[in-house]
Order: C-alpha cells, then sequence, then structure tokens
C-alpha cells in the first residue's frame, strides 16, 4: 500500500513538472521569438484549413482522394462565394489567435517589469572575506557543517519591501581580466550557503581553496589565499586588476506571499559583483573588507519552479 502511494506521488510529480517544463518552452518562444511564432502559427492554421477543406470534398463527394485532386477540385468547382467566406473565416480565425499571442506576451512583459523592479531594489551593504584558519571567529561559524571550510564570504544587502526571498544555488569566483572582465569563472570547492531572509538579507558562504589552486603561478595569484593576502605584496608589483575578484551567484527567487491554493511562483537569477580589495585592514579586525565596484543581475524567466 505504502509503495502504491510512493509510485502515485512519484507520478503526479512527474506530470507536473511535464506541464512547467512545457510552460517555460512556451513563456521563451512567446517572448524571444514572437515574429516567427507569428507566421509558424499563420502556414499551421492556413495547412489545417486546407485539410479540412481536403476531408470535406472526400465526404461529399463519397470517395478518396489525393491531395493534389482535392486542390484541383477545390480550383475548379468551388465558386467565388464558397471560397471568400472560407478566406474571411481563415482570417478571423488567424487574427484571434495573433490577438491572443499578444495578450499573452503583454502578460509576460508586466511579469517581467515587476520583476525587474524588484530586483532593482537590491543594494549590497556590505562584503566581507574571513580567513576562518587564520583567525577564528567564533560568532561567524553559526551552522554545524562548515568546520572543515576555510573561508567564508559574508554579503549583506539592504533592500525595502522586497516580494522575494533567495536560495543559491551555486556560487563563482573569476579572476578580473586587464579589461575587468570576468575571467574563467570556477565554482567555489565544497561550497556551503546559508541564506537569512530578514529584512536585512544576509548570505553566509562557507567554502575552500581551489584544488591544485598552488601549482602554477597563474593558477596561485587567482587563488582565494592570494587574494586574501594581497596586502603583504609590493603593491607597485601588482597590476591594479589583480585586486579585483568577480563573484556570481546563481539565485532562485521565490514569492513570499501568495493566494493559498496558488502555485507559489519563482523565477532564476544571476547576481554578478566586481568587488576590490584595497587592503584596509585594521589590526584587529577579523575580516578583509571588499569593496563593490559594479553589480548586474540578469533575469532567465523561462525557470520557474523546482
Amino acid at each position: 500500500m505504502k509503495n502504491d502511494h510512493i509510485k502515485e506521488v512519484f507520478i503526479g510529480v512527474k506530470e507536473r513538472a511535464g506541464k512547467i517544463r512545457l510552460k517555460q518552452c512556451v513563456r521563451n518562444i512567446v517572448l524571444l521569438h514572437p515574429v516567427l511564432l507569428t507566421a509558424f502559427i499563420i502556414v499551421f492554421l492556413f495547412f489545417l484549413a486546407l485539410i479540412i477543406c481536403w476531408i470535406s470534398v472526400e465526404i461529399g463527394l463519397d470517395k478518396r482522394m489525393n491531395l493534389r485532386e482535392s486542390v484541383h477540385y477545390l480550383y475548379t468547382q468551388w465558386d467565388i462565394a464558397t471560397g471568400l467566406s472560407l478566406l474571411v473565416g481563415y482570417l478571423g480565425m488567424g487574427a484571434t489567435v495573433v490577438l491572443g499571442l499578444i495578450a499573452l506576451r503583454f502578460s509576460f512583459k508586466t511579469e517581467e517589469r515587476k520583476r525587474i523592479e524588484e530586483l532593482q531594489k537590491i543594494n549590497i551593504k556590505s562584503i566581507k572575506l574571513y580567513d576562518m584558519y587564520e583567525g577564528v571567529v567564533p560568532s561567524e561559524m553559526r551552522y554545524d557543517d562548515i568546520k572543515e571550510c576555510r573561508f567564508l564570504l559574508k554579503i549583506e544587502f539592504s533592500e525595502k519591501n522586497s516580494s522575494y526571498e533567495y536560495q543559491i544555488d551555486r556560487v563563482w569566483w573569476g579572476a578580473c581580466g586587464e579589461d575587468y572582465s570576468n575571467s574563467e569563472p570556477k565554482v567555489l570547492n565544497h561550497c556551503k550557503v546559508y541564506v537569512e531572509n530578514a529584512a536585512l538579507v544576509t548570505l553566509y558562504v562557507y567554502f575552500n581553496e581551489f584544488e591544485g589552486g598552488v601549482a602554477k603561478d597563474k593558477d596561485r595569484e587567482n587563488g582565494i589565499s592570494f587574494f586574501y593576502h594581497i596586502g603583504e605584496y609590493e603593491p607597485l608589483l601588482i597590476k591594479r586588476n589583480k585586486r579585483h575578484r568577480w563573484m556570481q551567484l546563481d539565485m532562485y527567487m521565490r514569492e513570499k506571499v501568495w493566494t493559498g491554493k496558488k502555485r507559489q511562483e519563482g523565477f532564476m537569477a544571476k547576481l554578478e559583483i566586481l568587488v576590490e580589495n584595497r587592503n584596509r585592514k585594521a589590526q584587529k579586525q577579523e575580516w578583509i573588507e571588499l569593496h563593490e565596484i559594479s553589480h548586474n543581475i540578469k533575469i532567465n524567466n523561462t525557470n520557474e519552479m523546482r
């Protein structure tokens, strides 16, 4: 009995996942390819009308005919009034479908603008980088499974009346190229992320150094430890872009408030932050204050729900 119940639940989850993927596909096509979608539907409706006429000719003559014979019969036997009525009906159906697509796209665009307005409220209050091996900070060791993690990245968001809560999927760390581009980002090793979705949203990202990060000079310079201790090197010998790093947060954002029986809406977003280590660590300070240079956010509207 229990196995049957588990099987039914699994089938239900699979069916819901299929519906979600279908909705994602429709949203993606409507938002990104409206002209191609409209042209495809018009052509599809034309062939559908042609097939219906083909079937009606076979029924009227009570014999099977191929498509070429049916088209020839329609061209030679149907009068102008019948053809015009068919054409008007086809155009009316096509216009209805096109108007429906316009309304659907407007709905998606409205929802997109709402999400953009919410994400524009995100302001980064502070970014702190801790080396937990060099200076143990008990107050920041808030969770039981982070004892093997060396570094802590603490990010505080200052926002006003956000309608969404955050869930972090992955965190990327990238070196800064000479043109300040995001150079070869890597996923942080053994990364554990915790989010406090309070009025002041706080992210705790516990992680380790990259594997093999000290094997080569280039890898060493792109490592976490080198960046943390960059102030101990001769500043004049280090290029300015070496003091910068890119961080990327792959976030799933979910509504905080929704109607009781309604499905809770969510979407994926990527937050990229360019930071600089200016080496202004006080004597008794247990962290490095990273200064935000810029940040940008990319929304993926087609990923809705997990």
